[in-house]
């Protein structure tokens, strides 16, 4: 109903260069996980759910073509299984992080609605249920569609991949209390719910 609405009202976005691009979106993401250590063979597999809060502040630097920066704010959690007999466990986490994005968007301005692709990398810090702090960097594609209430207003809906990885550092385990180096990484699907506001300079 909303799509048939749009479509008979003339609504077209500012799409146009010199054009600021503000606004934010809510993610969930689910992913698989996988812990590994290096000089020995343990690791730890988890499920988990991640909600992240994304501001956004980017601007046309072509017609349809902007970019920008997205900072970010996790929460997630789940449940972690391991190789060996020490049961499983459940954990939390957050982090914070920013990056650069860039998006192109395919149709013509006329249309009330639109398609999208967007990229984005971000760095940042990772805090754990353990209250260490580690470095983190995130990649993620997207690609879903934009509907417009008017030509500064539109609400998105994108779907897409996102890997996260970080570089544990040295940690000790509870199998052999000796520290040993680890990695983490998670790579899932995510799914972006926005709202973004397109601002023409006077």
């Amino acid at each position: 109903m909303l799509l048939i609405l749009v479509g008979t009202l003339p609504i077209y976005a500012q799409l146009d260069r010199r054009t600021w691009l503000v606004g934010g979106s809510g993610s969930f993401t689910s992913t698989s996980n996988m812990l590994t250590y290096t000089n020995i063979e343990y690791y730890e597999k988890s499920k988990i759910i991640q909600i992240t809060l994304s501001p956004t502040i980017g601007y046309f630097v072509l017609d349809k073509l902007a970019m920008g920066l997205k900072p970010a704010i996790t929460w997630y959690g789940g449940e972690t299984r391991y190789n060996v007999n020490i049961g499983s466990g459940n954990s939390y986490t957050g982090n914070l992080l920013l990056g650069p994005f860039v998006r192109y968007y395919f149709l013509k301005k006329e249309k009330p609605y639109n398609f999208l692709l967007e990229s984005s990398y971000q760095i940042g810090i990772i805090k754990q249920f353990d209250n260490k702090k580690r470095d983190i960097n995130n990649l993620s594609l997207l690609a879903g569609t934009v509907i417009y209430f008017n030509p500064s207003v539109g609400l998105e809906f994108l779907l897409g991949y996102k890997r996260s990885y970080y570089n544990g550092g040295r940690e000790t385990l509870l199998i052999d209390n000796e520290p040993e180096f680890f990695t983490n990484i998670q790579k899932g699907l995510q799914f972006n719910i926005g709202l973004q506001f397109h601002l023409e300079k006077k």
